[in-house]
């Protein structure tokens, strides 16, 4: 399971856990394009730490592009920060419009897109150290991606960059070490047991090796034009100021790159053709693997160490350092990639999901959720489920922010009256308390001493039978003046409207034969709710989608006057089996639970009411902690 980082490129990393051994509330939550990073040690509660402090502490930051189930195990698949800015395959953020710098500072370069720059949002700007840097003239044009335009600032200008474990860019001029170990390096690579010093505790590698890659030498960048016709003409030109190879017959080496480039000199040939040659040049690359070689100090993919071994031509007069007793002449590499094991639990490993809140998860309560209803104040949230046959209260420390959600240690048993109870729904003053399920097809009605404290009630010996309408009732809910109830199932994929004579008295009621047809596409209907004023439904279902839908009634609580608005809105990305739907009191809020991730979702709908103006936003992120569950090298 080794994490490969690469100097200016996303990497890769690959980490296994053991499935047998991961809750699965936070299975539920690793979803593609989550984030994950690795500290250096085990913090046992990451919730405790602030995000950014975590994230300082952190020696590698991925996003998960791959999620692979197979037996007892999850193989996460991905690449480092540098994702963001772009991939090989020439994907990811572009500029939106081109953008022409002349002579400008690099501190003007790399900052957001929204402000005249060319780094995307997902990347902050970091430390910036514009020593010694000089400006840069061009244009970028459009749909150009970010990691291109990057790339070419960087190789014109000299200079070099990293992305952070917090997502942040530092960037300096090549030659100095603000950013990396440029001048003087700390670590020194040697044959093992080199030296007269102690043995020293450190990485050990197994092999050396020195690669030269010619094949992509040039001498000379063409820029080149294609007119309408297609005709190509040569629009500049720029030679190798030093050719240090021959052809065989002795005469210089003479290979060419013929591109597409600036349409004329204003915006910088010279600055393509640097590019060019600089990009088409023999490539060295030296690996160093265990057991032969020991490694002295630390050190990051950027950094230059010491390496030598001069049977293998490591050595450079040039450099004198004075190690273990002895003078030795290394040579000065750049570190390009490096490639470790994830070992835990010495090391951490942290995910954080893409949509983890605004949410509250209850599977620790009920592990099949399926009713939802809220107190009148939107203080107190309700949960009823077929696994332990109770509602559950839980407390919201900000009204209507399921997010602040906790489970208040109160409960109410109702499986002496439905084993299978599937929705709850309160009275307006929060003293009744309803309950509906398919073991019996009855609505029952109970009593709470103190409003909304659902550990006072008790059955009040009243219900209302609605089997012969539904056989499968799952969704419940009353008109606000509580002389209408509402049922809603699979059966027969319809609403049915009661009449209670004596209201919030479930004794009273009886069919009133009107209904609405809900099954849409093929939905089948589990859940039900009105809004304030009873003027618009709302259902949410299964099968065929994913995905609430809203109704209109021209007469207010008249269900049979409903027909479909022609609203929806998707809610399946955070819950595929949605059963319960329930709404803020002003309407700008909606809330759904279900039986695959035992998760309350809060959405947030810009036009009280509509729906279709709903979407799961602005979520507060917090890392979950892997490192038990990690199957570690």
């Amino acid at each position: 399971m080794p994490v490969t980082e690469r100097l200016e490129d996303p990497g890769s990393f690959t980490i296994q856990l053991n499935t047998s051994e991961v809750p699965f509330d936070e299975i539920r939550l690793m979803k593609e394009l989550g984030q994950i990073i690795v500290t250096p040690a085990w913090f046992l509660h990451p919730e405790l730490f602030a995000d950014a402090d975590l994230m300082a502490a952190a020696r590698y930051s991925g996003v998960i592009l791959g999620i692979e189930w197979e037996g007892d195990t999850i193989t996460l698949r991905g690449q480092g920060p540098w994702w963001y800015l772009g991939d090989a395959d020439g994907n990811g953020p572009v500029l939106g419009a081109d953008v022409t710098y002349a002579a400008a500072t690099v501190d003007d370069i790399l900052k957001p897109i929204s402000a005249g720059g060319i780094l995307p949002d997902a990347i902050a700007v970091g430390t910036i150290t514009t020593t010694g840097v000089g400006t840069y003239t061009g244009t970028f044009y459009a749909p150009q991606t970010c990691l291109s335009a990057v790339r070419t600032v960087l190789a014109t200008l000299g200079m070099h960059a990293r992305i952070n474990p917090d997502w942040t860019m530092d960037a300096c001029l090549a030659t100095r070490d603000d950013v990396f170990v440029v001048s003087s390096p700390t670590v020194v690579v040697v044959k093992k047991g080199f030296g007269a010093d102690p043995v020293f505790t450190g990485i050990e590698p197994t092999s050396l090796r020195d690669r030269i890659d010619a094949i992509r030498w040039v001498s000379k960048s063409i820029i080149e034009a294609v007119d309408a016709a297609g005709a190509r003409s040569i629009l500049s030109t720029s030679d190798r100021a030093v050719v240090p190879y021959q052809d065989g017959r002795g005469n210089e080496l003479v290979r060419a790159v013929i591109q597409s480039g600036p349409s004329s000199d204003d915006v910088g040939f010279d600055t393509f053709h640097a590019r060019a040659l600089d990009q088409w040049n023999t490539q060295r690359e030296e690996e160093l693997s265990t057991d032969q070689f020991d490694f002295s100090g630390d050190f990051e993919v950027g950094d230059r160490v010491y390496v030598y071994a001069p049977e293998l031509g490591f050595h450079d007069d040039a450099n004198q350092i004075f190690y273990r007793g002895t003078v030795l002449s290394p040579v000065a590499l750049q570190v390009p990639v490096d490639s470790w094991p994830v070992k835990t639990p010495e090391m951490g490993v942290y995910y954080r999901s893409r949509d983890t809140v605004p949410s509250m998860y209850v599977g620790d309560e009920e592990t099949l959720p399926y009713g939802l209803a809220f107190s009148a104040d939107g203080t107190k949230a309700y949960i009823v489920g077929t696994t332990s046959d109770r509602v559950y209260q839980y407390t919201l420390t900000t009204a209507w922010d399921i997010s602040t959600g906790s489970y208040a240690s109160k409960s109410m048993y109702v499986g002496a009256e439905e084993t299978l109870p599937r929705s709850v729904a309160f009275s307006a003053d929060g003293t009744k308390a309803y309950i509906v399920g398919t073991t019996s097809d009855r609505v029952y009605q109970y009593t709470l001493t103190i409003a909304w404290d659902i550990s006072t009630g008790s059955y009040a010996s009243k219900s209302m039978y609605v089997g012969d309408e539904e056989t499968l009732p799952n969704g419940l809910a009353f008109s606000a003046d509580g002389t209408k109830a509402y049922v809603v199932g699979p059966i027969t994929d319809r609403v049915y409207q009661y009449t209670l004579t004596t209201a919030w008295d479930i004794s009273t009621g009886s069919y009133a034969s009107k209904s609405i047809s809900v099954g849409i596409a093929g939905m089948q209907p589990y859940g039900v709710a009105f809004s304030a004023d009873g003027t618009k439904a709302y259902i949410v279902g299964q099968v065929t989608s994913d995905r609430m839908y809203q109704y209109t009634l021209t007469t207010a609580w008249d269900i049979s006057t409903g027909s479909y608005a022609s609203k929806s809105m998707s809610v399946g990305d955070e819950e595929p089996l949605a059963y319960g739907v329930a709404f803020s009191a002003d309407g700008t809020k909606a809330y759904i639970v279900g039986i695959a991730n035992d998760t309350v979702y809060q959405y947030t709908l810009t036009v009280a009411w509509d729906i279709s103006t709903g979407s799961y936003t602005g979520a507060t992120r917090r890392w979950f902690d892997l490192t038990r569950y990690v199957r570690s090298e």
